[in-house]
């Protein structure tokens, strides 16, 4: 089971695990999953997510959130805490 995005990670935090990847997700995520750039230095890694009104986490407010970016276009002045859930 994953719990951290460090749980995708070669052991020194260098590089993706791409066994990991592939036994965890389809092969278009994959591919977006590597294009994503690791930080040159090791970080402790922590839940960034912003949380619905109730607190709560969900998938939900997670596909919203991409339903709404996906229609506003990528603007580099918004944040995640600014998209309200719905």
């Amino acid at each position: 089971m994953l719990h951290w995005v460090s749980d995708l990670l070669v052991s020194d935090g260098t590089d993706w695990d791409r066994d990991r990847l592939i036994a965890y997700f389809n092969p278009a995520d994959i591919e977006a999953i590597l294009r994503i750039k690791l930080p040159s230095r090791r970080c402790d890694d922590f839940i960034a997510w912003q949380k619905e009104k109730n607190g709560i986490f969900s998938v939900r407010s997670a596909y919203n959130l991409a339903l709404q970016l996906r229609h506003v276009g990528t603007i580099s002045s918004t944040s995640v805490g600014s998209v309200e859930g719905e």
